[in-house]
């Protein structure tokens, strides 16, 4: 009998001590665990204000690069915008021409190749006019030079070569080539005034 209650007190005793033991354990572990928590807070806060302070400056660097490009893009918007509406606008005028006027505009273009095709014999490939208007055109404009052959020629030859609406002189020794149409006078006409072209069609609001 009193060996069995030697034995309950040691037991007792013992899982006295094992509580206190636990306790121990776990008040540490929470201090422990806290101190982590505090550091890991203070780790996430500190990674935190430096990606911010990093994402605004991403923002502040961003703001000044679009501020310094939105003049340009706004620039090129604008050319971009007046040549597209000239180009149109020419477009649309020669479109509403009659075939006479079409060739008032070539006969006018073709001045400035008289001094080249002067006393040449040459021969003409049309497009987009009818012969007798070529020919009019020739000898009114060519009138010291002799035509060897008249072709009118296909749409898809006529693409292919650039002479849509107009004619190709080739003279007869074929050192000289002059391609008098419609799209190399609004070309020439667009290097020349492009300017003020733009300027009348929108009477001076978007080049300012």
């Amino acid at each position: 009998m009193e060996e069995f209650r030697s034995t309950e007190i040691l037991d007792k005793e013992i899982q006295e001590d094992a509580r206190r033991k636990a306790e121990r354990l776990i008040k540490r572990a929470e201090t422990d665990g806290q101190v982590l928590l505090d550091e890991n807070q203070a780790k996430i806060e500190k990674t935190a204000a430096e990606k911010k302070a990093l994402y605004a400056k991403k923002l502040e660097s961003y703001k000044t690069d679009l501020a310094a490009a939105l003049p340009l893009e706004k620039e090129r918007f604008l050319v971009s915008f007046e040549d597209s509406a000239v180009n149109t606008a020419i477009d649309n005028y020669i479109a509403s021409l009659n075939e006479a006027k079409k060739i008032e505009l070539l006969a006018k273009f073709s001045q400035g190749f008289k001094s080249a095709l002067a006393g040449k014999n040459f021969s003409v490939l049309y497009h987009g006019f009818s012969e007798t208007a070529i020919k009019d055109l020739i000898k009114k404009e060519f009138a010291d030079s002799k035509v060897s052959k008249y072709e009118q020629i296909s749409e898809t030859v006529a693409r292919d070569t650039n002479i849509c609406n107009g004619m190709l002189i080739e003279t007869d020794d074929r050192f000289i080539r002059c391609r008098i149409t419609i799209t190399e006078l609004i070309s020439s006409l667009l290097d020349s005034s492009r300017f003020e072209l733009a300027n009348t069609l929108f009477d001076g609001r978007l080049t300012q």
